[in-house]
């Protein structure tokens, strides 16, 4: 009698990250023009701004922000920030790729 041995293979695996956002300048004072940039083809940016020094995870569902998530519909784009201290969280995400890390900053009225 002869022995059948089967093998399996997977083949699924995770999709990609997105690459993180980049935001330029990261700190400072206020206020100011900050941008926004992400390597990954297609990619929406997400992100929340909340005055102190702390902002949550930015949320989404699907292309949706949840609020008080913004979204910014392009790997690029500029927000302003007026005068005060000012916590700043940033992700990508793209359908087909898993979200990116978070990114944050911040920024004070005194620059420290």
């Amino acid at each position: 009698m002869g022995r059948s041995v089967l093998f399996y293979q997977n083949t699924s695996s995770s999709p990609a990250k997105c690459a993180p956002v980049s935001i330029t300048p990261n700190s400072g004072t206020t206020p100011k023009t900050v941008t926004f940039t992400d390597a990954t083809t297609n990619a929406h940016i997400f992100f929340n701004l909340k005055s102190g020094f702390f902002a949550p995870d930015p949320t989404h569902a699907g292309d949706n922000p949840i609020a008080p998530t913004q979204r910014i519909g392009s790997n690029n784009g500029t927000i302003n920030i007026g005068a005060g201290n000012w916590a700043l969280t940033a992700l990508a995400y793209e359908p087909t790729h898993q979200d990116s890390d978070v990114t944050d900053a911040q920024y004070d009225a005194s620059g420290h």
